[in-house]
């Protein structure tokens, strides 16, 4: 299976994650993301986590949802600002231990 972000044509579709059958390419189903006439919620990033659970960052409400795939139910893994959280506009995800290596940074101070 692969999975891709999609955003919304119009107002009358809705932003989601599309999956596909990965020999075939045939689209198989999808999850959205938000509802038509409702605000947006978009995504431009997706992660696989902890429990096979998809971790989607709402770029414009500032929330990540822990989505179970096979149900299409999410809960919000980290609230936005806007609801006491921590996060203001997510766009990158990471599981592990972040280091300076991995991101390619140098780690000479003031460099």
């Amino acid at each position: 299976m692969l999975y891709f972000a999609a955003f919304r044509v119009d107002s009358e579709d809705t932003d989601k994650v599309l999956i596909f059958h990965g020999r075939t390419a045939a689209c198989l189903e999808q999850i959205d993301l938000d509802q038509v006439g409702q605000p947006r919620s978009f995504a431009q990033t997706l992660l696989f986590g902890p429990k096979g659970r998809l971790f989607v960052p709402i770029n414009d409400a500032g929330e990540i949802r822990r989505y179970n795939v096979k149900t299409k139910a999410y809960d919000v893994f980290f609230p936005a600002a806007a609801a006491g959280g921590p996060l203001l506009n997510p766009w990158f995800l990471s599981f592990g231990e972040p280091t300076r290596r991995r991101w390619g940074m140098r780690t000479e101070v003031g460099r």
